[in-house]
């Protein structure tokens, strides 16, 4: 019967980790996203400017820009939400035998 315990416990114990290290790494990617939004709320500030104040035209390279990038800020922003609730189900599971016991 101890084995099954032992395997138990390192199984949760492994849940438990994978919770943590994935928290560390959602918290890195929520910081690297806002940044990345930030630095495109600037571009972007600056883009108005020219266009209004010194009548330049946007250039296709920087329109491409922008549009990866608010590409990028979604998928990121989806992947977050999807991660977060899986995380949460992860900790729900690992918490069972708390509850049950």
């Amino acid at each position: 019967m101890e084995p099954f315990f032992s395997r138990s416990f390192n199984c949760i114990a492994q849940h438990i980790s994978y919770v943590l290290i994935s928290v560390r790494e959602l918290d890195a990617m929520k910081t690297a996203l806002q940044k990345l939004e930030a630095l495109r709320n600037d571009v972007q500030r600056r883009i108005d400017v020219a266009e209004r104040e010194v009548h330049m035209r946007r250039l296709d390279q920087v329109q491409l820009w922008l549009s990866k990038v608010d590409a990028s800020i979604f998928e990121g922003n989806t992947l977050l939400d999807s991660a977060t609730r899986e995380i949460a189900t992860i900790a729900l599971v690992a918490a069972i035998p708390r509850i049950v016991g």
